[in-house]
């Protein structure tokens, strides 16, 4: 049976922490920088040929509550994921569009872990990375706005990756 659509491939997720300098300054309000992102073609675990996308991202949280316990089946649907990505393409007069709604790739959800156990109210930052594996993408080219949530239910600022073409 063909597989159409998007299944996230949770492969690694995340790369470091690195303890940062105790400011007492840093807003506890999470904030993520953009680093990358590209896709590679791969092939999955089942042997189907995929696109693995890889997206890289810098955190600052200064209440160190980035991150959501392991999650249990009593969890409301606010504290499953942690990590929203919004897919857009470009179309054939490259203005940049939204994915349909329709589309599996157009809204990606992602839970990051909680690893605060040692920095938790204090300020920290890291290098979070994701890989999701595309089984189809029906665009030419897309990009994706991301953000985070802390536990406290803080938003990030938005970030864009840059357009990535997918031959």
């Amino acid at each position: 049976m063909k597989r159409i659509g998007f299944v996230i491939g949770f492969l690694v997720f995340l790369t470091s922490i690195i303890c940062c300098e105790r400011n007492n300054d840093v807003s506890p309000v999470p904030k993520i920088q953009y680093k990358s992102f590209f896709l590679k073609d791969t092939v999955d675990a089942l042997g189907n040929t995929v696109k693995l996308g890889i997206l890289t991202f810098d955190f600052t949280d200064g209440d160190g509550d980035i991150g959501l316990p392991e999650l249990s089946e009593n969890d409301p649907p606010e504290l499953q994921h942690n990590l929203f990505l919004n897919g857009y393409y470009t179309n054939s007069e490259s203005e940049i569009v939204a994915m349909p709604q329709t589309d599996p790739n157009s809204a990606l959800k992602f839970r990051i872990p909680d690893f605060s156990d040692q920095v938790l109210g204090e300020p920290y930052e890291g290098t979070i990375r994701v890989e999701a594996s595309f089984f189809e993408i029906a665009y030419p080219a897309i990009l994706y706005e991301f953000y985070v949530t802390d536990r406290a239910g803080n938003s990030s600022n938005i970030e864009t990756t840059e357009t990535v073409q997918t031959p």
